[in-house]
């Protein structure tokens, strides 16, 4: 019936003489594991603690299961390269920081197909929520916006502290003055001026040991607080 006939361990293999169509084997995903749990091949999102994962897969052609080799690549910036072939049907992927995967898994058998056809399957494993890019931002801003009030508060601590020192200047300069004001001082010299212009060397004199006591008081007493 132009057909050919083999045994093999699987059953009887039926081939026919005329060119035979190559079929490139399909990887299946079988199970997820998420921390060592059984779970759902539907659920893509995982908690920031469910950051071990493990994918077992399978090859859909029989004539494949003797001769196949896996490969696979999980994609997290799209550089990574396939690993080497190998006969392991689990991967094991453990520790993995938040971020969105692609796991991406093909078989290469005897018929050396140049393209493989490709399974993927993608996850996310969900951070903390210090681990956000808005808390992040938050936490940036809430420093630069504490570092402006900081700035703010020395600045205007600092001018105050100019400002009562000037106060305080002028608040003594006030106080000097009103204990010997200048323009008393000045009619106190020009009557010792006068009295010495009239040979009334006398009462200039004594003028002056009066002036002369008042300046000693004032010098002694220009320290104390309270007089």
């Amino acid at each position: 019936g132009n057909e050919l006939y083999f045994p093999s361990v699987e059953g009887i293999v039926i081939a026919h003489p005329e060119p035979i169509k190559l079929n490139s084997p399909k990887v299946k995903i079988e199970e997820i594991f998420v921390n060592d749990s059984l779970v759902d091949t539907d659920i893509r999102t995982f908690q920031r603690k469910e950051n071990s994962i493990a994918i077992k897969v399978s090859c859909s052609i029989v004539e494949s299961k003797h001769n196949s080799f896996y490969q696979y690549k999980l994609l997290k910036n799209g550089k990574e390269g396939w690993s080497l072939p190998t006969k392991e049907s689990m991967f094991n992927f453990r520790m993995l920081p938040p971020d969105d995967y692609t796991f991406v898994v093909r078989v290469i058998d005897g018929q050396n197909m140049e393209s493989p056809l490709e399974t993927t399957f993608t996850f996310e494993v969900l951070p903390y929520f210090y681990e956000t890019r808005w808390f992040q931002i938050l936490v940036v801003l809430s420093f630069i916006l504490i570092m402006y009030f900081v700035i703010n508060k020395i600045k205007n601590n600092r001018l105050q502290k100019e400002t009562l020192n000037k106060e305080i200047a002028q608040l003594e300069l006030n106080e000097i003055q009103s204990q010997m004001n200048p323009h008393f001082i000045f009619n106190a010299m020009n009557s010792i001026s006068y009295y010495l212009k009239v040979n009334e060397n006398k009462s200039a004199q004594v003028y002056l040991n009066h002036f002369s006591r008042l300046l000693r008081k004032f010098m002694d007493y220009s320290n104390n607080d309270y007089i």
